[in-house]
């Protein structure tokens, strides 16, 4: 598709702040709205995909090195948190609480997506050296277990003689399986989709079968596959290529992939730009239409797009620069900044929907407001739109849009009932009724990624900057400290739950 200018040479002008201070951040219900009919155009047709898949199935190798004990069953639940010293799990009252899991663990992303829906088996990455320079981990081994003691432990290298890291210099085959997401379970909890490359000189696409305890080698290319990501229906494991990583100014991506989970094949999604520098997936319309974006260095999140898998065929909702965007229930919900707009060939300023339908939906603006962070609440059903000025938007996937609360410097999290909704700043911890004022329940420093939700009671649980956890239920908000000394494995999610099975 041809652009107007290359963002490359992308120049902001004085003119920028005469502009951003005319506009507009009233909400205002817009008339205009236009049919999108679905791929419009087809993603300048597809080069024939680079990677091949390989169908051999290998008994996985059993576990040698995992030394935690079960969980013993009982009636409810298990708190998890990810510490330096290894996976804690405690009763949700805090009591029973240990390490199960002893030694460093890599789990890149939120500890949440390191449980397994089906029957609470859990996957972490180990590695015989933290200490190597560069983060050139030795011995990486993607290791599987059952929180339960149930069914086999396995601990799958990485690795081989090849593709073994050395000292010296940053070595892209491991970053894309340690700095990046790197291992996903499936919506069945059954399979996971992991990186890996132990049968190959890069880091490819690999599948663990749980309950036939074997694994697939399902992509082989020249690049560094990350970041895997299934289809709702578990059909597909969605993931980016790249001859590099960089060092901050964006990621050398070569391609954006989708492998068969059934090891039948692969298929290229779309070619990136030459000029990008990211691509990631934001969700999924339906089981086989993924939406997906691009990053620029000069300009960030850009270039809106869907993407029907079966055809393929891709559409663009926002060709140009993007502040924020969010897919829940059938709908997108994008954002541009009237800023950024300025600068585009077809500019959409402002915030948008895009409903889908049989037909092929319709793209509607919703308000001129200048939107910098939106997130879908699958507790509430809504999507949250935060603006620079601070208001706090919910937006319904059919399109009615409200302000939620004024003065807000961060978008909350929400319960899963959606009932409550709690926040965490620089004053301490905040929580109450959806959609109402929120009162302090905590003074004291925490990071506000460490605050999750756990049902069926909806308690609020908390880590704060010193390692203390503490629980809050919505009776009276107020803390009750469970342990201490619990300080969290880097900046992700360090929180998890998991019921008995």
């Amino acid at each position: 598709m041809e652009r107007k200018m290359d963002y490359r040479k992308l120049i902001i002008v004085p003119v920028l702040a005469l502009f951003l201070t005319a506009c507009t951040l009233e909400i205002a219900q817009m008339s205009a709205t236009e049919a999108v009919p679905f791929a419009g155009s087809q993603a300048s047709t597809p080069t024939e995909p680079t990677l091949t898949a390989t169908f051999d199935p290998t008994t996985a190798t059993p576990a040698a090195t995992i030394t935690q004990t079960s969980l013993p069953s009982a009636e409810g639940g298990w708190i998890l948190v990810h510490t330096g010293q290894g996976l804690w799990t405690a009763r949700p009252d805090g009591s029973e609480g240990t390490l199960r899991i002893t030694g460093p663990l890599i789990i890149p992303g939120p500890l949440t997506g390191a449980i397994s829906s089906a029957d609470g088996n859990f996957a972490y990455l180990t590695t015989s050296d933290f200490n190597r320079p560069y983060g050139n981990y030795p011995d990486l081994k993607l290791n599987i277990i059952s929180l339960f003691g149930r069914g086999p432990a396995v601990s799958l290298p990485l690795t081989s003689p090849v593709t073994e890291p050395g000292g010296e210099f940053p070595s892209d085959i491991i970053r894309a399986m340690v700095e990046h997401k790197s291992f996903a379970w499936s919506p069945d909890g059954r399979s996971l989709a992991y990186i890996g490359a132990a049968s190959g000189p890069s880091a490819d696409v690999y599948e663990y079968l749980r309950e036939s305890n074997t694994f697939m080698h399902l992509t082989d290319g020249p690049d560094q596959a990350y970041n895997p990501i299934w289809s709702p229906d578990g059909k597909w494991i969605v993931h980016a290529a790249a001859a590099g990583f960089g060092t901050g100014a964006g990621i050398a991506v070569t391609g954006f992939y989708a492998a068969r989970a059934d090891g039948s094949g692969t298929m290229t999604v779309y070619n990136p730009s030459e000029f990008s520098g990211g691509e990631e997936a934001i969700g999924w319309l339906n089981d086989h239409t993924l939406v997906a974006r691009s990053w620029y260095m000069t300009c960030g999140p850009s270039d809106l797009r869907m993407v029907e898998l079966n055809t393929p065929m891709m559409s663009f909702l926002l060709d140009g620069c993007l502040s924020a965007a969010a897919v829940g229930a059938g709908s997108v919900l994008f954002a541009q900044s009237p800023g950024t707009a300025a600068f585009d060939e077809n500019p959409k300023p402002g915030l948008w929907i895009y409903i889908s339908s049989d037909s092929g939906g319709t793209l509607t603006q919703l308000s001129p407001a200048d939107i910098r962070e939106i997130v879908w609440s699958e507790g509430s059903g809504t999507f949250l739109a935060l603006a620079s000025d601070n208001h706090l938007y919910e937006v319904l996937p059919t399109g009615q849009i409200r302000v939620l609360a004024e003065n807000q410097t961060r978008i909350p999290m929400i319960s899963p009932d959606g009932l409550f909704w709690a926040m965490a700043d620089s004053e301490g911890v905040w929580a109450g009724k959806y959609g109402q004022p929120m009162s302090r329940i905590f003074s004291g420093q925490i990071s506000p990624s460490q605050m999750l939700f756990v049902p069926p009671d909806d308690t609020l649980y908390f880590l704060d900057a010193a390692g203390s956890l503490y629980a809050a239920q919505e009776s009276d908000w107020a803390p009750n400290l469970l342990a201490t000394n619990l300080q969290p494995a880097g900046s992700d999610l360090a929180l998890g739950y998991v019921l008995d099975y």
